[in-house]
């Protein structure tokens, strides 16, 4: 998870949004990185989900969803404020 989480951090370092918004390629990679996070939380165990409960794992298990299922919906604010 820590992989993909770097992997979004530097695709979109350096970017305004706007610029993150042109850029279709840092978009595609951001999001995968994005959506294979959402992915793996859904192996944490509950011991893990309690020790922390300070990060919004529904959150982020939401957020895979909406991109896995409406790819072309995607609000590209909420991909942004993810990592911003």
């Amino acid at each position: 998870m820590i992989e993909y989480i770097n992997k979004a951090i530097k695709y979109t370092e350096g970017y305004t949004f706007e610029q993150f918004c042109e850029d279709k390629k840092t978009i595609d990679a951001t999001v995968f990185a994005i959506s294979q996070i959402g992915e793996l939380v859904k192996n944490i165990s509950i011991e893990t989900i309690e020790k922390y409960p300070n990060i919004e794992w529904n959150m982020i298990k939401g957020l895979r969803n909406r991109i896995v299922h409406d790819y072309e919906g995607i609000n590209l604010t909420s991909i942004w404020v993810y990592f911003k």
